[in-house]
């Protein structure tokens, strides 16, 4: 879980294996990482950040922002910055 880039304090891959694919940036495990961090009481800050994407060059920094009470996670907040890869727009009937 160490990270590789400055200011980054968790690394993360997100591995797709029925698709055969990496994700670069899993924002819903960022969340769970969060929670479970602060579950156990091993968050690095109450918001830190998730490096992710890097071995597959699209890197992406994500923010974790974790409220707790009574040393347990009630609010989880994710958010950052993302390497586009494909753009578009949905038509809806």
């Amino acid at each position: 879980l160490e990270a590789e880039t400055p200011g980054a304090h968790v690394h993360a891959r997100g591995f797709v294996p029925e698709l055969g694919i990496e994700d670069p940036a899993t924002g819903s495990a960022a969340g769970a990482c969060g929670a479970y961090l602060a579950a156990y009481g091993k968050l690095p800050a109450p918001t830190f950040v998730i490096e992710q994407g890097i071995e597959i060059h699209h890197a992406s920094r994500i923010e974790v922002s974790v409220e707790t009470e009574d040393g347990k996670p009630k609010v989880v907040r994710v958010g950052g910055q993302a390497v586009p890869i494909i753009r578009g727009n949905l038509r809806l009937p």
